[in-house]
């Protein structure tokens, strides 16, 4: 009787082990459209890169140069075409959800993974099924890293020194807000928390 117990038990067991597996895997519906939850920009020789808890434009041997990048502001509704699984993670190729613009060229974002098959977070991370505003929403103070990219996304370029980091944005990358004064600016992050916005118009 207690082997037969054990044999249930490990057939359940591997049985919801497929099924966990399965489910990591699983392809979003290609058919339905999704909204972006954060803005992305796509530099010549680089490719954004999406893990669980971040999204990197300059991974690679890229020209960054922000104002010809080609941007898809937060909120915008998408169509994805292919999902494809690689060394790396998965490449996900999407374009604007056809109504928005009848021709148009792919592009393409990898979602990484730090477990083999999974790209649950990662696609989470950037893709909505439910309509996503364009504007972020700032707290009333600026004051940690999460702080930052609730107000404004994931930085269009990362410079570190010692313990400061400077991140850099544009208005057509980030939209409305409330620094809407400055073309450009750069946000300077001292030992992990706010210290300073300057930017040129």
């Amino acid at each position: 009787m207690r082997r037969l117990a054990a044999l249930v038990f490990a057939v359940l067991l591997l049985s919801s082990a497929a099924d966990a597996n399965s489910a990591t895997r699983a392809h979003p519906d290609f058919s339905k459209p999704y909204w972006l939850n954060y803005s992305l920009i796509f530099f010549e020789g680089c490719q954004p890169q999406v893990s669980a808890a971040e999204i990197v434009f300059t991974e690679g041997t890229c020209s960054v140069h922000a104002y010809e990048g080609a941007i898809f502001r937060r909120g915008t509704k998408v169509k994805i075409d292919s999902i494809s699984e690689g060394p790396d993670g998965f490449k996900l190729r999407f374009k604007y959800w056809p109504e928005i613009y009848e021709f148009q060229n792919y592009h393409e974002v990898l979602l990484k993974s730090d477990a083999a098959n999974v790209f649950r977070k990662p696609f989470k991370l950037l893709f909505s099924a439910d309509k996503v505003p364009s504007e972020y929403r700032c707290p009333s103070h600026l004051k940690t890293k999460q702080h930052i990219i609730q107000c404004f996304g994931f930085p269009i370029e990362v410079t570190r020194e010692g313990g400061t980091e400077r991140y850099f944005y544009i208005l057509e990358f980030v939209g409305p807000n409330r620094f809407y004064e400055f073309d450009g600016f750069w946000i300077k992050i001292k030992n992990g928390r706010f210290e300073n916005i300057s930017g040129y118009t």
